[in-house]
């Protein structure tokens, strides 16, 4: 899979388009969210949110590289997750690979300089289903972490089989005292 994350199973067709046409497609997406989830302690979720990012604090956009992403993940419940050290990233990534056999190794991190941002829908009825972290940005003592779920589009041929979407990345480790909002944006592709 290339660095960036997309392929065809993010439910938006590549063929006759280039990737700086996807790129800005996902660019778009990204620009009109909306507040889902807060972060807790490490490994654990939080409650729903409805903070407006205030616009008189500094911003700016938080680096952040590919780790893995999955349909047919094991994680059922809707997670949002940001994983600051190896033993909960283990636990995690046996969770989501436990109908595997055998269960794949987990993703190398470099838990010294990075920590791991995880996003999982919970259960959809068909393929065609996606989700990515597609940007960060840095605001005062918040991190918003901004993603896509893809549904399929209308009249679109989907597999009858329930999925797991779920997207991870790694981004550099960020101050103690700096929290993490996440954005979830459901969006359907146009034919």
């Amino acid at each position: 899979m290339p660095a960036h994350g997309l392929h065809t199973g993010y439910g938006l067709p590549l063929r006759g388009r280039s990737i700086m046409t996807v790129r800005r497609w996902f660019s778009r997406a990204c620009q009109r969210q909306r507040p889902m989830h807060e972060h807790g302690r490490d490994g654990e979720g939080g409650s729903v949110g409805d903070h407006a990012l205030a616009g008189d604090e500094d911003e700016h956009e938080i680096p952040f590289a590919y780790l893995v992403a999955d349909v047919w993940s094991a994680v059922v419940e809707p997670t949002v997750l940001v994983v600051r050290s190896r033993s909960v990233w283990v636990d995690l990534w046996s969770r989501a690979t436990a109908s595997r056999q055998p269960p794949p190794d987990p993703p190398e991190v470099d838990w010294s300089a990075n920590w791991v941002l995880f996003v999982a829908t919970g259960p959809r009825p068909t393929t065609g289903y996606n989700v990515e972290i597609c940007r960060l940005v840095r605001q005062g003592h918040t991190v918003h972490v901004y993603a896509v779920e893809t549904l399929p589009p209308p009249k679109a041929v989907t597999g009858c089989a329930v999925t797991h979407p779920i997207h991870a990345v790694t981004t550099p480790r960020e101050p103690e005292g700096v929290r993490f909002q996440f954005h979830i944006q459901r969006k359907v592709p146009e034919q």
